[in-house]
């Protein structure tokens, strides 16, 4: 009985370690995939777009 417990244990142990490792290898592929766009280029759009729906609000009051 205590096998099978310590089976379990072990298992998911791996699992969760086996999850963590996933995750990060994916967040790392993400951000490198991102950065060959040029993230300064996306940054600056978005506050460029943020800026003109502002001023489109501004203007309509």
């Amino acid at each position: 009985m205590e096998n099978s417990i310590d089976v379990a244990l072990y298992s998911g142990l791996a699992a969760g370690v086996i999850a963590v490792v996933v995750l990060i290898v994916a967040i790392t592929l993400y951000r490198k995939s991102q950065s060959e766009y040029g993230v300064d280029v996306i940054d600056s759009s978005a506050l460029a777009g943020g800026f003109q729906s502002f001023n489109f609000k501004t203007t309509r009051q």
